[in-house]
C-alpha cells in the first residue's frame, strides 16, 4: 500500500489526516474496524476499511495464534448435533409390537373361547411374536454398543433398554413353549418305543425257538451246554459223536441272538423225563427292559401257568 494521507470515520466521527502507520495502528488496536470507512485524496468516495489489503492481516494472524488448536474430533462434534439412534427406536417399536401381539391374541382368544381360547390364541401367536422380539432385541443390543462408542453423538439409550426389556417376555414364552412341545414328544414317543422293543424281542424269541426246534429235528436233541447252548445254532459244535456233525444243517440263525436292549438271551434245557420237559422242553427268555433276570418284565417263550418259574433253575446267557 503506497504512502497516503488517510482519513477515517469511526462511529460516525471523522479522524485524520493519518499516515499509513497511524492507520495500521488504529486497525491493530481495534479502534478501526473492518466496517468503518476510510478515504484518501486519490479516491472518489469513502470505502470500507476491510477493502484495504493487508490492513487487518496482522490482527487476524494474532487472533489465530491466540486460539488453541482444534482437533478433528472437536471439528466433527461442532459440525454435528447429537441425534437419536435409529436402531434404538426400532428396538422399542419392535418390542412394543411383540408384546402387543401377545396381549391382543390373549384378549381376543378369551373373548371367543374363555381361558382355553386364550391359551390356544397365545400358543399360535407366540412364535411370530418371539421372532419379532428377537429382531428387536438385536437392534437394542446393537444400539447400546453404538451409543457407547459414539462419544455423545448418539442418544436413545433408554429406548434401546426399553426395547430389550419388552422383547424378553415373548422370547421366554417361545422357549417355554418349545420345551413343553419337546416334553410332549418325548412323553409320547418313549412308551411307543418301549412297546416296539418288547414286540420285537417277542418276535426274536419266537424265531430262535423255531431255530432250536430245527436243531432238535436234525440232531435229535436240543442244544446242550456242552455244545455251546444257543451258540450251537450259529457255529457248528465239536460233537464227540462224529455222526452228529454230519446231521448239523446250520447255521440256524444269522447272528448271535440278542434282545433289543443289547442283552443276550437266556437258555435252559429241561431235564428229560420230567413233567416240565413234556410241557416246555426248553426255556428261552430275555431279561426285558430292566436287564435283570427274574423280574416281571422278563419276556419268555412259556407261560407261568403251565410250568414252574424259571427263577428256580437259572439258565445261561448265550
Amino acid at each position: 500500500m503506497a504512502e497516503q494521507v488517510w482519513r477515517c470515520r469511526i462511529d460516525g466521527q471523522e479522524r485524520g489526516p493519518l499516515t499509513d502507520k497511524e492507520l495500521r495502528l488504529l486497525a491493530h488496536s481495534g479502534a478501526l474496524k473492518p466496517t468503518d470507512s476510510v478515504w484518501h485524496e486519490a479516491m472518489q468516495s469513502w470505502i470500507p476499511a476491510k477493502r484495504l489489503k493487508g490492513l487487518f492481516a496482522s490482527e487476524l494472524a494474532r487472533n489465530l495464534e491466540q486460539q488453541p488448536p482444534t482437533s478433528e474430533k472437536q471439528v466433527g462434534q461442532a459440525q454435528s448435533e447429537p441425534r437419536t439412534s435409529a436402531m434404538a427406536i426400532a428396538s422399542l417399536v419392535l418390542g412394543l409390537i411383540s408384546i402387543g401381539i401377545i396381549v391382543f391374541s390373549c384378549l381376543s382368544g378369551f373373548t371367543v373361547g374363555g381361558y382355553g381360547g386364550a391359551g390356544q390364541a397365545v400358543g399360535a401367536a407366540v412364535w411370530p411374536s418371539a421372532l419379532i422380539a428377537l429382531v428387536g432385541f438385536g437392534f437394542g443390543l446393537g444400539a447400546h454398543y453404538a451409543i457407547k462408542r459414539s462419544g455423545g453423538q448418539l442418544q436413545g439409550a433408554g429406548f434401546a433398554l426399553a426395547g430389550r426389556l419388552l422383547s424378553i417376555p415373548p422370547i421366554l414364552l417361545a422357549v417355554a413353549g418349545t420345551a413343553f412341545v419337546i416334553y410332549l414328544i418325548v412323553a409320547i414317543a418313549r412308551p411307543q418305543a418301549h412297546s416296539v422293543n418288547i414286540d420285537a424281542t417277542k418276535v426274536l424269541i419266537a424265531s430262535v425257538s423255531d431255530a432250536t426246534e430245527a436243531y432238535n429235528a436234525n440232531i435229535g436233541h436240543y442244544p446242550t451246554d456242552e455244545e455251546g447252548g444257543l451258540t450251537a445254532l450259529l457255529v457248528k459244535p465239536s460233537f464227540s459223536d462224529k455222526s452228529l456233525a454230519e446231521k448239523w444243517r446250520g447255521p440256524y440263525v444269522k447272528q448271535e441272538p440278542k434282545d433289543h436292549w443289547g442283552n443276550k438271551l437266556n437258555y435252559q434245557v429241561a431235564q428229560p423225563g420230567t413233567p416240565e420237559a413234556d410241557q416246555t422242553p426248553f426255556k428261552l427268555w430275555s431279561n426285558g427292559p430292566d436287564g435283570v433276570d427274574g423280574t416281571d418284565d422278563d419276556i419268555k417263550n412259556w407261560s407261568d401257568q403251565t410250568t414252574a418259574h424259571h427263577g428256580t433253575s437259572q439258565g445261561k446267557q448265550y
